[in-house]
């Protein structure tokens, strides 16, 4: 029996590294969990979208211009993230588990490196535009309880009023 150089044992340990590796990955797991938390990430950002649509926010912008940019952005920004979303989703659809091949493992290698380019594009691109537009939110819903607060109310009817405060000396 010959003796094994070390680069052959360096190679065959390589390559069953790489055997267990496959037998034991979570990739496609993995995959299908970060795409719930990327589908959670533009669900909010659709539901800041949604608020900014509210009749009673709309008439009550304080920068109706820049909330009305925003606006169009985020419509313009979520109908392209919807798209790309689905179209990785697409590509990993009814799997789960490990990958048990290496040309599955580095398809899914590929499929996670591109929800993580669409979640750093989300947080480069799209988000500055949800903050802002949070913002803008934030001050109509201000001004719009400001509005609402009657002046015509007596004291025991004002709910930021307290009247039933007894002071002992």
């Amino acid at each position: 029996m010959t003796k094994k150089s070390m680069a052959r044992l360096q190679r065959d340990e390589a390559k069953e590294r790489i055997e267990n590796s496959l037998k034991t990955n979570t990739n496609w797991d993995d995959i299908v969990h970060l795409e719930n938390t990327t589908r959670q990430l533009i669900a909010s950002i659709i539901y800041v979208g949604n608020q900014s649509r509210h009749p009673d926010v709309i008439q009550n912008y304080v920068n109706s211009d820049i909330a009305d940019r925003c606006m169009k952005l985020l419509a313009q920004d979520i109908l392209r993230m919807s798209s790309n979303f689905e179209a990785i989703a697409a590509k990993h659809a009814g799997k789960k588990g490990n990958a048990p091949t290496q040309e599955e493992y580095m398809d899914s290698v590929g499929i996670y490196q591109e929800y993580c380019s669409l979640v750093e594009e989300i947080q480069s691109v799209v988000l500055p535009t949800v903050n802002q537009l949070n913002e803008e939110i934030g001050m109509a819903k201000e001004r719009l309880q400001n509005n609402n607060t009657d002046s015509n109310l007596t004291p025991e009817q004002d709910p930021n009023v307290v009247t039933d405060v007894v002071l002992k000396d």
